[in-house]
C-alpha cells in the first residue's frame, strides 16, 4: 500500500462513517480505481469505554488493519483520527511477528456439543480446481483411538491475494468441529487485541487490555499446538509460510463464512 492509497481509503471512510445508516458491523467495498490497485473491504468495529466514549474503527476485512478511528459520545460525529502510514506498516509487521508463549494442548469440544449446521447459501464448487487439504499434526482426541495427522477439511484456495498468498472458502470435515469453537473465538480475540494496541498508540487506555491479550495468547497457543499443515489431495505435504483458518460462521450466522488463508513458500502455488 502507498501513502496515496491510504489517504484515499481514509477519505472515503470518513464520509461513509458519518452517514446515519453506518453502524457497527457495516461493510463497505471500495473497488479499484485511479488510486487504489485492489478492492478493499472495510468493516466497522466498535468499543464503548467505561466513560461512555464510543470508539468506532474502519478495519480492513482481509488484513485487520485499522485505517481510521472515530471517537466521541454515541450519537455524535466525534473526532476522526487517521492512522499514519508508518503505523499501518509497523502494525502489520507487529501482528505477524509478535512473540507467543510456549504452546499448550487445546481443550477440544466434544463432538456431541458441536453447533448444529444451518443450511445457508450454496458454495460455488469448481471440480477442475485442485483441493488443498488442511491437516492437524496433533494426535486426534483419545476416545477415537486414532494416531497421526487429522484431516480438518479442504479449500480450493480460489482467491489470489499476491505474494504467494491465497485464500478460499473452507469446507470442514467432521473432525474440524472438535476444534471449531476455538477457531470461531479467535477472530474476535484478535480484533480485541488489535483494538487495544491501536488505542494505546493513540494514547488511550483500556481497562480490559490485560484480559484481551491473555485471551488472544491462550487461543494462539491452542491453535499453534494443532501444528496445521497443507497437503495435496493425494496426501503430499506442501511447504508453506503461514496457514490460518478464519471462522466467521457464528459471527455472521452463516456456515459458508469459513476461510482458509495460506502463504506458500518461495515457489508460487500452481
Amino acid at each position: 500500500m502507498t501513502p496515496d492509497e491510504l489517504e484515499e481509503i481514509q477519505s472515503i471512510c470518513r464520509q461513509w462513517m458519518n452517514e446515519p445508516s453506518t453502524h457497527v458491523e457495516s461493510r463497505l467495498t471500495i473497488p479499484p480505481g485511479v488510486v487504489l490497485s485492489r478492492t478493499i473491504v472495510i468493516e466497522i468495529t466498535g468499543l464503548l469505554t467505561f466513560d461512555n466514549v464510543l470508539v468506532r474503527s474502519a478495519d480492513d476485512v482481509d488484513t485487520g488493519v485499522c485505517y481510521l478511528k472515530q471517537i466521541g459520545e454515541p450519537g455524535t460525529n466525534g473526532t476522526f483520527i487517521a492512522a499514519p502510514f508508518e503505523m499501518i506498516e509497523s502494525g502489520a509487521a507487529q501482528t505477524s511477528e509478535s512473540p507467543q508463549p510456549h504452546p499448550s494442548s487445546p481443550s477440544p469440544q466434544p463432538a456431541s456439543e458441536a453447533p448444529a449446521v444451518k443450511p445457508t447459501t450454496e458454495i460455488e464448487f469448481d471440480p477442475d480446481r485442485p483441493k488443498f487439504m488442511l491437516y492437524s499434526n496433533q494426535t486426534a482426541p483419545s476416545e477415537r483411538d486414532v494416531r497421526g495427522p487429522v484431516l480438518l477439511g479442504y479449500s480450493l484456495l480460489e482467491r489470489n491475494r499476491g505474494n504467494n498468498q491465497w485464500k478460499g472458502r473452507f469446507h470442514p470435515s467432521d473432525d474440524y468441529f472438535d476444534y471449531s469453537e476455538m477457531f470461531a473465538a479467535f477472530p474476535q480475540a484478535e480484533n480485541d487485541c488489535l483494538e487495544v494496541n491501536a488505542r494505546e498508540a493513540y494514547g488511550l487506555s483500556d481497562q480490559n487490555a490485560t484480559e484481551y491479550r491473555k485471551r488472544f495468547n491462550e487461543l494462539s497457543d491452542q491453535i499453534e499446538a494443532l501444528r496445521l499443515f497443507i497437503a495435496e489431495e493425494g496426501g503430499a505435504p506442501i511447504e508453506t509460510q503461514e496457514v490460518r483458518v478464519e471462522d466467521l460462521s457464528q459471527h455472521y450466522d452463516d456456515q459458508t463464512e469459513r476461510w482458509l488463508h495460506v502463504t506458500f513458500a518461495a515457489t508460487p502455488r500452481s
